[in-house]
């Protein structure tokens, strides 16, 4: 599936992407759905290859996307995280850098790092660049790759993308996003996540931004 969307991405309009969603839902979602009939928000803590699925953008026989379905679809680290459990305090600010060249190295030797233990954790690490999502598959821990690091670094959230995408589509769909986000005080980051998906597949006129290789690989891991 992450194959046939991420190629549909660089060659827009694949006619395997619809039906490898529609045969996700059918696999994975569609033999639960008696047991989430009253469910509002699904929280989903994928296992092993499951984690290159991009679940919101699943398709029903109706062509109803998972993301409609349901008020609210969120991602977990691992199913340990279902549980509620105190966070370590962390600092209130974190950066990530890549690619950055910084010469040659100093004759010094490095200062040790030393992690910040006052204020709230992080509340999002947003992480737009191609396959921030992989990583190994750890059958404790879940996805060991990026996710895991800043989350282990105390981020709240942190949002990845699951393949490649072009630079222009992601500077949008990440724009819209943070503006989403940014101008209710009282959307979370999984739903301001949520809402922008469902601009760009229902109430773009666009169809290059409905396109689901476009906006499926953005997710959002919890913890």
């Amino acid at each position: 599936m992450r194959r046939a969307l991420s190629n549909a991405a660089v060659a827009p309009g694949a006619a395997a992407v619809e039906s490898r969603l529609r045969a996700g839902y059918r696999g994975l979602i569609a033999p639960l759905l008696d047991h989430l009939a009253a469910v509002d928000t699904l929280f989903i803590a994928p296992d092993g290859p499951l984690h290159a699925v991009p679940f919101g953008a699943l398709t029903d026989d109706r062509d109803r996307r998972l993301l409609e379905r349901f008020a609210g679809v969120r991602l977990l680290q691992t199913g340990r995280d279902l549980v509620a459990r105190e966070r370590p305090a962390t600092g209130t600010g974190l950066v990530a850098l890549g690619g950055v060249d910084f010469g040659p190295p100093p004759d010094t030797e490095p200062a040790a790092a030393a992690p910040a233990t006052d204020g709230d954790a992080v509340p999002l690490t947003g992480l737009s660049a191609c396959n921030t999502g992989q990583g190994v598959f750890d059958d404790s821990e879940g996805l060991e790759g990026l996710p895991r690091a800043f989350y282990v670094a105390g981020a709240k959230a942190v949002l990845v993308a699951l393949w490649p995408i072009g630079d222009a589509a992601t500077a949008t769909f990440m724009a819209r996003f943070y503006e989403t986000w940014l101008a209710d005080p009282t959307l979370s980051p999984a739903a301001a996540l949520q809402r922008t998906k469902r601009v760009h597949d229902i109430g773009s006129a666009n169809p290059a931004a409905r396109d689901p290789a476009v906006w499926a690989p953005f997710v959002l891991y919890e913890g």
